[in-house]
């Protein structure tokens, strides 16, 4: 039985107004995702990269739904691209901070890429089962971006193929994404 998940956004917080920079859609989800679970008796704790030194590090949303700010890299907002060399450092921030709050959980859900590649690194080290929501693919993206849009990177691909592959369950939103994974 699932008692406490550990969500992983790492490039945009859950709590940041869509609209304003890279938040949008997905924060909505993820909030809302943790809102229901705790709803449901499932302790949700969220881990964001820091982007503003001025927040505390554990904001309690509601009772049992934390967003708990990790340092990696510079605490500012950061371009998605930007933020890549930092998701290792980000990963052994979640871990440290565990080990600190003695808190164990049941399962990592991940969200986008860069939050894959951390919940792969967090599956391994807590032996758990790992779920992942793209919300977009690289490749799916390169089929629709404009002649003036840099394609995704080979490394944000690779990154893709290899959550895929490690995930334990991966989740689509809708029959399209289905087959695209």
């Amino acid at each position: 039985m699932i008692e406490s998940v550990a969500y992983v956004s790492y490039h945009t917080s859950p709590l940041l107004q869509p609209g304003i920079g890279d938040a949008g859609g997905m924060n909505v989800y993820v909030d809302e995702l943790a809102r229901t679970m705790t709803g449901r008796g499932i302790t949700a704790d969220v881990f964001t990269r820091c982007t503003d030194p001025g927040l505390h590090d554990v904001i309690e949303v509601v009772d049992g739904y934390r967003v708990i700010h990790i340092d990696a890299g510079p605490c500012e907002p950061l371009s998605t691209a930007d933020q890549a060399p930092y998701v290792a450092e980000f990963a052994a921030g979640v871990q440290a901070w565990v080990d600190e709050d003695e808190v164990t959980y049941d399962v990592v859900h991940s969200h986008y890429w860069l939050s894959g590649w951390a919940g792969v690194l967090l599956k391994e080290r807590w032996g758990i089962p790992l779920a992942h929501s793209f919300h977009t693919l690289g490749r799916i993206k390169d089929l629709s971006r404009r002649p003036d849009q840099a394609p995704a990177s080979l490394m944000r691909i690779g990154t893709e193929d290899k959550v895929i592959e490690m995930a334990n369950c991966v989740i689509s939103s809708t029959m399209f994404e289905h087959d695209d994974l």
